[in-house]
């Protein structure tokens, strides 16, 4: 008998991103596609809404714009080959515990209002989708 087919079925995982997973990605993606046209119109519908932090230069703004939806691209390249994509996935679930952990101290200093905190929970919740991902395809080692 050899060892592959002596190990216990419940530890195989498989080394592919499954079709299941796929839609979460793109999810997670689209997500961050909307942030970042959200943050690119900020002065047309947040102040409006009263979302705190307001930026004071429009220039920080559209490179963090940018380095979202960039990130989201990473999220859409993974949700067509899993494996080959593995690092962008973790410095996207890495970038979303950050983002969250940012949100919730800013909003408990009063420095945020509950709308960025929302957004925080949003990433956390897809940086958890993240992880349990990464922890359930494991890379080559």
């Amino acid at each position: 008998m050899s060892a592959s087919a002596a190990a216990p079925k419940a530890f195989a995982m498989p080394l592919a991103s499954p079709s299941t997973d796929r839609p979460f990605l793109l999810a997670t993606a689209g997500f961050n596609y909307v942030a970042a046209a959200a943050l690119l119109v900020w002065p047309l519908w947040f102040d409006a809404l009263g979302v705190r932090p307001s930026p004071d230069n429009g220039l920080w703004l559209v490179l963090f714009a940018g380095a979202v939806a960039a990130l989201g691209y990473g999220y859409t390249l993974a949700a067509g080959d899993f494996a080959r994509h593995r690092g962008l996935v973790q410095i996207g679930a890495i970038v979303k515990l950050w983002a969250f952990a940012v949100a919730v101290v800013w909003w408990l200093a009063g420095a945020a209002s509950w709308h960025l905190l929302l957004v925080g929970i949003t990433d956390l919740i897809f940086a958890l989708g993240l992880i349990r991902l990464l922890l359930r395809l494991p890379g080559e080692a």
